[in-house]
């Protein structure tokens, strides 16, 4: 009785994890942590971080665009994960519990079905690598620190 038991709750656990998504397979989808180019994405308690940036992304780009925030005692925890092809989104991970995400987009096999293009197909914005220690600094963004 047990070793059922046992069997039955780690079943209940795996049942989840069989249940999600893949991460993507790609050009810098499997990512632990952010490379030293990576941008920057201030938000009101911390810098997170984004690679590629959006600049970096050619029409060629085949790949993710990953953003990560810093985990408080060190290290870096994936925020999300954007499959991109020529420039636009096509799926992203971890895929939220109902298939859409909170600004109303929602992917399937790779072909955005609902949301806003315009929005949904949005790469991520970041400022350059040091910028939010130059405004540390200086008190101010230097006008090369305008995300893209």
């Amino acid at each position: 009785m047990r070793r059922l038991i046992i069997a039955l709750w780690l079943f209940a656990l795996a049942v989840p994890a069989l249940a999600a998504p893949p991460r993507p397979h790609g050009a810098n989808c499997r990512l632990a942590a952010p490379p030293r180019a990576a941008g920057e994405i201030e938000t009101s308690t911390t810098t997170w971080r984004v690679y590629p940036r959006t600049p970096d992304i050619g029409e060629d780009y085949a790949g993710c665009q990953t953003t990560w925030a810093p985990r408080p005692g060190g290290g870096w925890d994936v925020v999300v994960v954007m499959l991109v092809a020529h420039r636009a989104v096509m799926a992203i991970w971890p895929a939220p519990p109902d298939g859409t995400s909170p600004d109303g987009c929602r992917y399937e096999s790779g072909r955005l079905t609902g949301g806003d293009p315009a929005t949904c197909a949005a790469l991520v914005k970041s400022m350059p690598h040091g910028c939010t220690a130059r405004r540390n600094a200086r008190g101010e963004f230097p006008a090369a620190c305008t995300p893209r």
